[in-house]
Protein backbone atom coordinates (compact mmCIF):
# COMPACT_ATOMS: atom_id res chain seq x y z
CA UNK A 1 0.00 0.00 0.00
CA UNK A 2 1.43 3.38 -1.07
CA UNK A 3 2.04 5.98 1.60
CA UNK A 4 -0.29 9.07 1.41
CA UNK A 5 0.84 11.99 -0.82
CA UNK A 6 1.91 14.97 1.20
CA UNK A 7 1.89 18.54 -0.26
CA UNK A 8 3.97 21.34 1.11
CA UNK A 9 1.59 24.31 0.98
CA UNK A 10 4.50 26.69 1.29
CA UNK A 11 5.34 25.90 -2.34
CA UNK A 12 1.79 26.64 -3.63
CA UNK A 13 2.58 30.08 -5.15
CA UNK A 14 5.47 28.60 -7.08
CA UNK A 15 3.29 25.77 -8.43
CA UNK A 16 0.57 28.20 -9.56
CA UNK A 17 3.14 30.36 -11.39
CA UNK A 18 4.51 27.28 -13.18
CA UNK A 19 1.01 26.21 -14.20
CA UNK A 20 0.13 29.74 -15.50
CA UNK A 21 3.20 29.91 -17.74
CA UNK A 22 5.02 33.10 -18.82
CA UNK A 23 3.07 36.45 -18.72
CA UNK A 24 1.79 37.63 -22.12
CA UNK A 25 3.20 40.96 -23.28
CA UNK A 26 0.75 43.65 -24.46
CA UNK A 27 0.55 43.75 -28.27
CA UNK A 28 2.30 46.55 -30.12
CA UNK A 29 1.21 48.13 -33.37
CA UNK A 30 2.60 50.81 -35.63
CA UNK A 31 1.16 53.74 -37.53
CA UNK A 32 1.59 52.99 -41.23
CA UNK A 33 2.07 55.98 -43.56
CA UNK A 34 2.04 55.20 -47.27
CA UNK A 35 2.69 51.52 -46.52
CA UNK A 36 5.67 52.10 -44.20
CA UNK A 37 5.55 51.76 -40.40
CA UNK A 38 6.51 54.70 -38.20
CA UNK A 39 9.41 53.80 -35.89
CA UNK A 40 7.56 54.63 -32.64
CA UNK A 41 5.40 51.69 -31.56
CA UNK A 42 1.97 51.94 -29.91
CA UNK A 43 1.36 49.59 -26.97
CA UNK A 44 -2.28 48.51 -26.65
CA UNK A 45 -2.49 48.20 -22.85
CA UNK A 46 -2.93 51.84 -21.87
CA UNK A 47 -6.19 52.81 -23.55
CA UNK A 48 -5.94 55.81 -25.87
CA UNK A 49 -2.42 56.40 -27.22
CA UNK A 50 -0.94 59.24 -29.29
CA UNK A 51 2.13 59.92 -31.40
CA UNK A 52 3.39 62.81 -33.51
CA UNK A 53 4.72 62.33 -37.02
CA UNK A 54 5.98 64.72 -39.66
CA UNK A 55 4.11 64.72 -42.97
CA UNK A 56 4.86 66.44 -46.24
CA UNK A 57 2.34 68.25 -48.40
CA UNK A 58 0.14 65.91 -50.44
CA UNK A 59 -2.10 62.85 -49.95
CA UNK A 60 -1.03 60.05 -47.60
CA UNK A 61 -2.39 56.53 -46.95
CA UNK A 62 -2.92 55.93 -43.21
CA UNK A 63 -3.66 52.74 -41.26
CA UNK A 64 -2.54 50.98 -38.03
CA UNK A 65 -1.34 47.40 -37.66
CA UNK A 66 1.29 45.02 -36.35
CA UNK A 67 4.21 43.73 -38.38
CA UNK A 68 2.31 40.63 -39.48
CA UNK A 69 -0.82 42.55 -40.37
CA UNK A 70 -2.74 40.16 -38.11
CA UNK A 71 -6.47 40.13 -37.87
CA UNK A 72 -7.43 41.72 -34.56
CA UNK A 73 -4.49 44.10 -34.52
CA UNK A 74 -4.80 45.52 -38.02
CA UNK A 75 -6.92 48.65 -37.98
CA UNK A 76 -8.29 50.67 -40.86
CA UNK A 77 -11.53 51.85 -42.48
CA UNK A 78 -14.09 49.36 -43.73
CA UNK A 79 -13.44 50.84 -47.16
CA UNK A 80 -10.94 53.36 -48.51
CA UNK A 81 -12.16 56.83 -47.45
CA UNK A 82 -10.82 60.28 -46.48
CA UNK A 83 -9.52 60.95 -42.95
CA UNK A 84 -10.86 64.38 -41.89
CA UNK A 85 -9.06 66.51 -39.33
CA UNK A 86 -10.35 66.77 -35.77
CA UNK A 87 -12.96 63.99 -35.89
CA UNK A 88 -12.41 60.45 -34.55
CA UNK A 89 -13.06 57.99 -37.37
CA UNK A 90 -14.25 54.42 -36.65
CA UNK A 91 -11.97 51.55 -37.68
CA UNK A 92 -12.24 47.80 -38.23
CA UNK A 93 -9.92 45.43 -36.33
CA UNK A 94 -9.32 43.12 -39.26
CA UNK A 95 -8.42 45.31 -42.20
CA UNK A 96 -6.02 44.05 -44.83
CA UNK A 97 -5.97 46.41 -47.77
CA UNK A 98 -8.02 49.47 -46.83
CA UNK A 99 -6.43 52.74 -45.67
CA UNK A 100 -7.56 56.25 -44.86
CA UNK A 101 -6.55 58.99 -47.30
CA UNK A 102 -5.20 62.03 -45.43
CA UNK A 103 -4.78 65.18 -47.48
CA UNK A 104 -2.11 67.51 -46.05
CA UNK A 105 -2.08 71.10 -47.31
CA UNK A 106 0.74 72.34 -45.07
CA UNK A 107 3.84 70.27 -44.32
CA UNK A 108 4.67 69.81 -40.63
CA UNK A 109 4.05 67.69 -37.53
CA UNK A 110 0.69 65.99 -37.10
CA UNK A 111 -0.66 64.27 -33.98
CA UNK A 112 -2.44 60.92 -34.34
CA UNK A 113 -4.66 59.71 -31.45
CA UNK A 114 -5.68 56.04 -31.51
CA UNK A 115 -8.31 54.45 -29.26
CA UNK A 116 -8.03 50.63 -29.50
CA UNK A 117 -11.20 50.09 -27.44
CA UNK A 118 -13.53 51.84 -29.87
CA UNK A 119 -11.45 51.50 -32.16
CA UNK A 120 -11.03 54.94 -33.76
CA UNK A 121 -8.36 57.32 -35.09
CA UNK A 122 -8.19 61.13 -34.96
CA UNK A 123 -5.59 63.44 -36.49
CA UNK A 124 -4.80 67.10 -35.74
CA UNK A 125 -2.00 69.45 -36.66
CA UNK A 126 0.50 69.35 -33.78
CA UNK A 127 0.91 72.52 -31.75
CA UNK A 128 4.08 73.63 -30.03
CA UNK A 129 4.36 76.06 -27.17
CA UNK A 130 6.96 78.67 -27.84
CA UNK A 131 8.11 81.71 -25.98
CA UNK A 132 9.96 84.62 -27.50
CA UNK A 133 11.68 87.28 -25.47
CA UNK A 134 13.65 90.23 -26.73
CA UNK A 135 15.19 92.95 -24.69
CA UNK A 136 14.76 96.47 -26.09
CA UNK A 137 18.03 97.99 -27.28
CA UNK A 138 19.74 100.40 -24.95
CA UNK A 139 19.44 103.67 -26.84
CA UNK A 140 20.11 107.03 -25.23
CA UNK A 141 17.13 109.41 -25.19
CA UNK A 142 17.84 112.43 -27.39
CA UNK A 143 17.61 115.66 -25.42
CA UNK A 144 17.05 119.03 -27.13
CA UNK A 145 19.47 121.66 -25.92
CA UNK A 146 17.19 124.58 -26.82
CA UNK A 147 19.22 125.64 -29.86
CA UNK A 148 18.68 125.41 -33.64
CA UNK A 149 17.79 122.05 -35.18
CA UNK A 150 18.94 120.95 -38.63
CA UNK A 151 16.85 118.35 -40.45
CA UNK A 152 17.59 116.48 -43.67
CA UNK A 153 14.87 116.91 -46.29
CA UNK A 154 16.59 115.32 -49.27
CA UNK A 155 14.02 113.55 -51.40
CA UNK A 156 11.17 115.22 -49.49
CA UNK A 157 11.22 118.86 -50.62
CA UNK A 158 13.55 120.29 -53.30
CA UNK A 159 15.97 123.12 -52.64
CA UNK A 160 14.31 126.52 -52.69
CA UNK A 161 11.06 125.33 -51.11
CA UNK A 162 9.87 127.70 -48.37
CA UNK A 163 8.64 125.81 -45.31
CA UNK A 164 6.89 126.96 -42.17
CA UNK A 165 7.15 125.43 -38.69
CA UNK A 166 3.52 125.04 -37.57
CA UNK A 167 4.51 125.34 -33.88
CA UNK A 168 6.63 128.50 -33.97
CA UNK A 169 5.43 130.07 -37.24
CA UNK A 170 9.04 130.54 -38.42
CA UNK A 171 9.86 130.16 -42.13
CA UNK A 172 13.02 129.09 -43.94
CA UNK A 173 14.21 127.83 -47.34
CA UNK A 174 15.48 124.34 -48.04
CA UNK A 175 19.16 124.55 -49.00
CA UNK A 176 21.43 121.65 -49.85
CA UNK A 177 18.65 119.25 -48.90
CA UNK A 178 18.57 120.63 -45.34
CA UNK A 179 16.72 123.20 -43.26
CA UNK A 180 17.69 124.81 -39.94
CA UNK A 181 15.20 126.36 -37.49
CA UNK A 182 14.98 126.89 -33.75
CA UNK A 183 11.90 125.02 -32.46
CA UNK A 184 9.45 126.66 -30.07
CA UNK A 185 9.94 125.85 -26.38
CA UNK A 186 6.47 124.30 -26.18
CA UNK A 187 7.33 121.73 -28.89
CA UNK A 188 10.18 120.16 -26.94
CA UNK A 189 12.49 120.43 -29.94
CA UNK A 190 10.02 119.15 -32.54
CA UNK A 191 9.54 120.81 -35.94
CA UNK A 192 6.25 120.38 -37.80
CA UNK A 193 7.00 121.56 -41.35
CA UNK A 194 4.56 122.52 -44.10
CA UNK A 195 4.93 124.35 -47.43
CA UNK A 196 4.13 128.04 -47.21
CA UNK A 197 2.47 128.19 -50.63
CA UNK A 198 -0.49 125.81 -50.87
CA UNK A 199 -0.24 123.37 -53.72
CA UNK A 200 -2.49 124.07 -56.71
CA UNK A 201 -5.56 121.85 -56.64
CA UNK A 202 -5.73 119.19 -59.33
CA UNK A 203 -8.62 119.61 -61.80
CA UNK A 204 -11.63 117.42 -61.06
CA UNK A 205 -11.70 114.12 -62.95
CA UNK A 206 -14.53 111.59 -62.94
CA UNK A 207 -11.90 108.92 -63.67
CA UNK A 208 -10.54 109.42 -60.16
CA UNK A 209 -13.79 110.30 -58.34
CA UNK A 210 -14.46 108.94 -54.87
CA UNK A 211 -18.25 108.95 -54.47
CA UNK A 212 -20.10 109.25 -51.15
CA UNK A 213 -23.72 108.02 -51.37
CA UNK A 214 -26.36 109.18 -48.90
CA UNK A 215 -30.12 109.44 -48.31
CA UNK A 216 -30.65 113.16 -47.98
CA UNK A 217 -33.47 112.89 -45.42
CA UNK A 218 -31.43 110.59 -43.15
CA UNK A 219 -28.14 112.53 -43.25
CA UNK A 220 -28.32 115.89 -41.43
CA UNK A 221 -31.21 118.23 -40.57
CA UNK A 222 -30.15 121.81 -41.34
CA UNK A 223 -33.63 123.40 -41.40
CA UNK A 224 -36.26 121.90 -39.01
CA UNK A 225 -38.80 124.36 -40.47
CA UNK A 226 -39.34 122.15 -43.55
CA UNK A 227 -39.72 118.84 -41.71
CA UNK A 228 -43.56 118.66 -42.01
CA UNK A 229 -44.24 119.69 -45.60
CA UNK A 230 -47.69 118.70 -46.89
CA UNK A 231 -48.78 117.83 -43.35
CA UNK A 232 -46.30 114.94 -42.99
CA UNK A 233 -46.07 113.85 -39.36
CA UNK A 234 -43.97 111.67 -37.06
CA UNK A 235 -45.54 108.44 -35.82
CA UNK A 236 -44.32 108.97 -32.25
CA UNK A 237 -43.04 105.41 -32.11
CA UNK A 238 -39.96 104.00 -33.85
CA UNK A 239 -40.02 106.47 -36.78
CA UNK A 240 -38.99 103.59 -39.04
CA UNK A 241 -40.34 105.12 -42.25
CA UNK A 242 -41.26 108.72 -41.45
CA UNK A 243 -39.33 111.80 -42.58
CA UNK A 244 -36.34 112.53 -40.33
CA UNK A 245 -35.60 116.06 -41.56
CA UNK A 246 -32.34 115.81 -43.52
CA UNK A 247 -32.11 118.49 -46.23
CA UNK A 248 -29.83 120.41 -48.62
CA UNK A 249 -28.90 122.93 -45.93
CA UNK A 250 -27.81 120.16 -43.57
CA UNK A 251 -25.76 118.53 -46.33
CA UNK A 252 -24.07 121.87 -47.09
CA UNK A 253 -23.04 122.11 -43.43
CA UNK A 254 -21.31 118.72 -43.69
CA UNK A 255 -19.36 119.25 -46.93
CA UNK A 256 -16.05 119.73 -45.11
CA UNK A 257 -16.65 116.53 -43.13
CA UNK A 258 -17.33 114.51 -46.27
CA UNK A 259 -14.29 115.98 -47.99
CA UNK A 260 -12.13 115.06 -44.97
CA UNK A 261 -13.04 111.41 -45.67
CA UNK A 262 -11.28 111.67 -49.04
CA UNK A 263 -14.48 112.08 -51.08
CA UNK A 264 -14.85 114.44 -54.01
CA UNK A 265 -18.35 113.56 -55.23
CA UNK A 266 -21.67 113.17 -53.38
CA UNK A 267 -24.52 111.08 -54.78
CA UNK A 268 -27.87 112.13 -53.28
CA UNK A 269 -31.21 110.34 -53.57
CA UNK A 270 -33.94 111.74 -55.90
CA UNK A 271 -34.88 115.30 -54.92
CA UNK A 272 -38.17 115.69 -56.85
CA UNK A 273 -41.48 116.21 -55.07
CA UNK A 274 -42.61 112.97 -53.49
CA UNK A 275 -46.11 111.67 -52.74
CA UNK A 276 -47.55 113.73 -49.90
CA UNK A 277 -49.08 110.96 -47.84
CA UNK A 278 -47.99 107.52 -46.73
CA UNK A 279 -48.82 103.87 -47.27
CA UNK A 280 -48.97 101.13 -44.65
CA UNK A 281 -45.56 99.68 -43.84
CA UNK A 282 -44.76 96.18 -42.62
CA UNK A 283 -46.59 92.94 -43.36
CA UNK A 284 -49.69 94.19 -41.51
CA UNK A 285 -49.43 97.78 -42.73
CA UNK A 286 -49.18 98.92 -39.14
CA UNK A 287 -46.80 101.89 -39.46
CA UNK A 288 -46.79 104.93 -41.79
CA UNK A 289 -44.31 104.61 -44.64
CA UNK A 290 -43.49 107.93 -46.33
CA UNK A 291 -41.35 108.51 -49.44
CA UNK A 292 -38.38 109.86 -47.43
CA UNK A 293 -36.06 107.87 -49.73
CA UNK A 294 -37.05 109.89 -52.79
CA UNK A 295 -38.16 107.01 -55.03
CA UNK A 296 -41.94 107.70 -55.06
CA UNK A 297 -42.16 110.73 -57.34
CA UNK A 298 -45.34 112.84 -57.64
CA UNK A 299 -44.05 115.80 -59.67
CA UNK A 300 -40.80 115.49 -61.61
CA UNK A 301 -40.69 119.26 -62.23
CA UNK A 302 -40.46 120.38 -58.58
CA UNK A 303 -38.12 119.92 -55.64
CA UNK A 304 -39.69 118.31 -52.59
CA UNK A 305 -39.88 121.04 -49.91
CA UNK A 306 -38.76 118.57 -47.23
CA UNK A 307 -35.32 118.72 -48.88
CA UNK A 308 -35.37 122.50 -49.41
CA UNK A 309 -35.87 124.81 -52.38
CA UNK A 310 -34.00 125.75 -55.55
CA UNK A 311 -31.93 128.34 -53.71
CA UNK A 312 -30.72 125.87 -51.05
CA UNK A 313 -29.90 123.37 -53.81
CA UNK A 314 -27.91 126.02 -55.70
CA UNK A 315 -26.02 126.87 -52.50
CA UNK A 316 -25.19 123.21 -51.95
CA UNK A 317 -23.82 122.84 -55.49
CA UNK A 318 -21.83 126.11 -55.36
CA UNK A 319 -20.25 125.28 -51.99
CA UNK A 320 -19.38 121.78 -53.20
CA UNK A 321 -17.67 123.20 -56.30
CA UNK A 322 -15.62 125.59 -54.15
CA UNK A 323 -14.18 122.50 -52.46
CA UNK A 324 -13.50 120.70 -55.74
CA UNK A 325 -16.48 118.40 -55.19
CA UNK A 326 -19.40 117.43 -57.42
CA UNK A 327 -23.06 116.62 -56.68
CA UNK A 328 -24.64 113.64 -58.45
CA UNK A 329 -28.47 113.59 -58.68
CA UNK A 330 -30.19 110.21 -58.53
CA UNK A 331 -33.09 110.15 -61.02
CA UNK A 332 -35.76 107.44 -61.23
CA UNK A 333 -37.87 107.89 -64.36
CA UNK A 334 -39.31 104.42 -64.90
CA UNK A 335 -41.92 104.59 -62.13
CA UNK A 336 -43.70 107.08 -59.87
CA UNK A 337 -45.18 106.87 -56.39
CA UNK A 338 -48.42 105.62 -54.90
CA UNK A 339 -51.72 107.55 -55.04
CA UNK A 340 -52.21 108.22 -51.33
CA UNK A 341 -55.30 109.81 -49.78
CA UNK A 342 -53.32 112.95 -48.99
CA UNK A 343 -52.38 113.32 -52.65
CA UNK A 344 -55.99 112.87 -53.82
CA UNK A 345 -57.10 115.61 -51.42
CA UNK A 346 -54.23 117.99 -52.25
CA UNK A 347 -54.78 117.56 -56.01
CA UNK A 348 -58.56 117.96 -55.73
CA UNK A 349 -59.29 114.40 -56.84
CA UNK A 350 -61.79 113.65 -54.07
CA UNK A 351 -64.26 112.36 -56.69
CA UNK A 352 -62.07 109.26 -56.96
CA UNK A 353 -62.63 108.37 -53.30
CA UNK A 354 -65.50 106.90 -51.31
CA UNK A 355 -66.78 107.43 -47.77
CA UNK A 356 -64.91 110.71 -47.44
CA UNK A 357 -67.25 111.73 -44.65
CA UNK A 358 -65.48 109.18 -42.45
CA UNK A 359 -62.06 110.80 -43.02
CA UNK A 360 -60.59 113.57 -40.86
CA UNK A 361 -60.36 117.11 -42.22
CA UNK A 362 -56.75 116.43 -43.22
CA UNK A 363 -56.50 113.13 -45.10
CA UNK A 364 -52.79 112.60 -44.39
Amino acid sequence: MRPPLRLDLRLLPLWLALLAGPALAAPQVHLYVDGKPVAEALTLDKGTVSLTHNLGKGSHQIRIGDAANSCGTSFGPSETKPLPFGTAQPMDKCTKDQSFTLRVMLAGDYEFTFNPDTPSLKVLRATKKSEFKRQPPEEPCIQWDGGPVTVSLKGVWPDGTRLRDAYSGQEALVKGGKLTLTPSKESGGLLLLEPVAAAKAEPFSWDQASVYFLLTDRFHNGDPGNDHSFGRQKDGQDEVATWHGGDFKGLTEKLDYIKSLGMNAIWITPMVEQVHGFIGGGEQGNFPFYAYHGYWALDFTKIDPNYGDEESLKTLVDEAHKRGMRIILDVVMNHAGYATLADLQDLGLDSLTQNTEKLPARWN
